[in-house]
């Protein structure tokens, strides 16, 4: 347990390196503690390790270990730092086709299931320009809108930044499918 604790300050603090050091050691004592696996990935996202993090998410998901949708929305916001969208369509559509998803994250895995077969229908995504703007330029206000509480500009920023090719755009909707409340 205090090597759990260890590891989550590390993680607060930003210290990747030294939070997988810890969960390492805690796994070594318990393999099968799911928190201490979770602290594992989070660690590995922090190192910028992230098809190990995935490889980990991914078999937490397998194994049935810890929160299922927490792991869930995690392996798939990887996946999408990754560009591997065919494979986020095969899961949504996979855990959509069970319908026993809690109700507050249907919207956001229909929104992730939109978008991940938009960025397969759209590759490469250079092309797409709006009302001749830079086609990879990413808009304060698209950002600005993705956190607004009005259903059409989020929509829309979800839609502009779709047709961008930019870590920003994937960073803002990896921030607005990890927000609860969208």
């Amino acid at each position: 347990r205090r090597l759990l604790e260890l590891g989550m300050d590390a993680l607060k603090a930003k210290d990747g390196k030294e939070a997988h050091e810890y969960f390492e050691q805690a796994e070594s004592i318990e393999p099968d503690n799911a928190k201490v696996r979770f602290g594992k990935m989070l660690s590995l996202v922090e190192l910028g390790r992230l098809e190990e993090a995935v490889n980990l998410t991914d078999k937490l998901l397998r194994e049935g270990t810890g929160d299922y949708f927490e792991n869930l929305q995690v392996h798939i916001s990887l996946l999408v730092q990754l560009s591997r969208y065919e494979e986020v369509i095969e899961l949504l559509d996979a855990v959509l086709a069970e319908n026993r998803f809690p109700l507050q994250h249907a919207e956001s895995l229909y929104k992730l299931l939109h978008f991940s077969r938009q960025m397969t229908e759209s590759l490469p995504l250079v092309d797409h320009a709006i009302d001749g703007d830079e086609p990879d330029k990413v808009e304060q206000e698209d950002l600005d809108n993705l956190q607004s509480s009005n259903p059409e500009l989020e929509w829309q920023a979800i839609q502009n930044l779709g047709k961008r090719n930019q870590r920003q755009a994937t960073e803002a909707f990896i921030a607005y499918i990890e927000d609860p409340t969208h």
